[in-house]
Parts: C-alpha cells; structure tokens; sequence
C-alpha cells in the first residue's frame, strides 16, 4: 500500500522519469509528467509523451518492471516507485486537463522560488502532447531526497 505521505507528495506538482530494461538489460528513461495513484493505494498511472514511448512500452510489455520517480524543487523531496506493469493507453481528454493543471502549479512554484519565467517556458518539462497512460502496480517505494531515509524501502 502507498503510505499517505508519498500519495500526498504524488499529488503535488513536481518532475518525473519513467524507466525500465530492454531485453539485452540496456536502460532507458522517459521524461514523466505526473502520477495518480488510484483508490486500491496500490496502482499508479503516470503519464508520458507519446514521442519515443514506443520503445519502453515494449520494454515494459517484455519484463513487465516500471520504475517511476518523482522529484518536487518546491518541497525538496524524492521518492522512486517500481513494480508491475499493468498497461498503457493513449492520454484522455481527462488526462490532458490534469496534466495542464499540474504544470501550470508547477511553474507557478517555480516562479516563486525565483526562476525567472523566460528560463522555464525553455525546458522541455512541457512537451506531453499527445500523451500515454502507464499503469502499474507499485511494489516497493524508496525515498530520495537527501535525508537519513534516503535509499530505505518506505514501502
């Protein structure tokens, strides 16, 4: 089960990769652009561009282990969620909206903190249209940030 700390960190704004292995144990990463973690506590879909998604989903379809991370600059907190994957879709209408929002309060906090605007409209932190779905059931969950916990199982 999520522990409510990190459903809670997943619901706020921050960054993200999606990684898994092909079959000759070569990595690839994704950038990812949010979570959900559905009502079970133990399934999340995170969201991906559909560019260069073809070859994860495959790898994801071959040995079936997602590894999702999420980063937040505006609470300086990490944590990396792996385990089975489920499936993919293509994004929503639904998705779309969520994904917009959770930028939008993303670069607002980064604003905040003093980034200046002209500087991030530049990353490519926005760049999720059109998008895929990955769902997967989570495992085990560590902490990242810099802290005592950090490399410890949470879950």
């Amino acid at each position: 089960m999520i522990p409510d700390n990190v459903k809670e960190f997943l619901s706020h704004p921050g960054t993200g990769t999606v990684a898994s292995r092909d079959a000759q144990l070569q990595p690839n990463q994704i950038r990812a652009f949010g979570a959900v973690v559905h009502p079970n506590r133990t399934t999340i879909t995170c969201y991906i561009a559909e560019l260069r998604s073809e070859a994860m989903i495959a790898n994801f379809e071959n040995n079936g282990r997602v590894a999702y991370t999420q980063a937040s600059p505006l609470e300086n907190d990490s944590f990396q969620l792996k385990g089975k994957y489920i499936s993919w879709r293509p994004n929503s209408e639904e998705d779309d909206q969520f994904l917009e929002a959770r930028q939008s309060q993303l670069r607002e906090g980064m604003t905040q903190m003093g980034m200046p605007e002209e500087m991030i409209a530049h990353w490519n932190l926005w760049v999720c249209k059109p998008g895929v779905a990955i769902t997967f059931d989570v495992e085990t969950i560590f902490g990242q940030a810099p802290h005592p916990e950090t490399g410890k199982i949470i879950s």
